[in-house]
């Protein structure tokens, strides 16, 4: 042909491709691909927000959405383990709203996950909770998909509740599983 490419031509018993998926060039492309079990998770229970100073943030919140302060309780966990390492927490004040379902989340000194998160991001989302019946059972099912989430902190409340903070799933915030224990369970 002059002025353009030869086309190869084809015997006359092959037919020519009648799709992407029928060239040699692409069907290495679609080939059946093995697809993980999708993560598994309840709804949503709540979002964990990190601040800087919680009197500030709650006087905003009850003025801008009307929320009220539903629970402020102060925490400190003497068992945590911060990256493996098990040393005591600093305290943190947590405010629970009743209409968003936020906690709002202030360190108050020392080393945890929520002075990192403020060191790195500043205020914000730093986690999305869900309750499980087993946090044992559904890290050995997330881990049945495939997935390596590293567990970041740990912790249990007056041994009637664990937590921990998976890092790596949500694309930002770490994923809190909460399991109840104890005598409610």
């Amino acid at each position: 042909m002059p002025g353009g490419t030869a086309q190869p031509r084809r015997p006359a018993t092959e037919s020519p491709p009648t799709s992407a998926n029928d060239r040699p060039e692409t069907a290495q492309f679609n080939k059946p691909r093995k697809t993980p079990a999708p993560i598994s998770l309840p709804p949503l229970f709540h979002v964990g927000i990190i601040v800087e100073d919680f009197d500030r943030v709650v006087a905003d919140y009850e003025k801008r959405w009307g929320v009220s302060t539903e629970q402020i309780t102060d925490l400190e966990f003497p068992t945590a383990k911060l990256h493996r390492e098990g040393r005591p927490l600093c305290p943190l004040r947590l405010h629970k709203d009743g209409i968003f379902g936020d906690r709002l989340i202030q360190p108050l000194g020392g080393r945890s996950p929520y002075t990192e998160f403020l060191d790195l991001h500043g205020e914000g989302v730093h986690h999305l909770a869900y309750v499980v019946g087993s946090i044992d059972q559904h890290l050995e099912s997330l881990r049945a998909t495939g997935e390596g989430a590293p567990v970041t902190f740990k912790a249990s409340i007056a041994g009637r509740t664990r937590f921990l903070y998976l890092d790596g799933l949500a694309h930002g915030p770490a994923i809190e599983l909460i399991e109840v224990i104890g005598e409610d369970a």
